[in-house]
C-alpha cells in the first residue's frame, strides 16, 4: 500500500472494483488505527464500487438505446 501525504482518503472504483484504497499516514501510526480506519474506509468504498458500477451499466444502456 502506498502512503499519501494528504489527509483524506482517496478511493479509487472502476467498474464496481475498488482498486486502491489509500489511507492517511496518520493511519499507520498503531494497528489499532489501521483497524478503525479500515473499518471506517470499506463501506464507503464498497458504495463508491457500486455507485460507478450503476452508473457505467446506465451509461452503457443509454449508447444502446441511440
Amino acid at each position: 500500500m502506498r502512503r499519501g501525504r494528504t489527509a483524506a482518503t482517496s478511493v479509487t472504483a472502476v467498474s464496481g472494483h475498488v482498486c486502491c484504497v489509500r489511507l492517511p499516514p496518520t493511519a499507520s501510526a498503531s494497528l489499532t488505527n489501521k483497524r478503525v480506519c479500515r473499518a471506517r474506509v470499506e463501506e464507503p468504498a464498497e458504495r463508491l464500487g457500486r455507485q460507478a458500477a450503476t452508473q457505467l451499466h446506465e451509461a452503457l444502456v443509454a449508447v444502446r438505446r441511440i
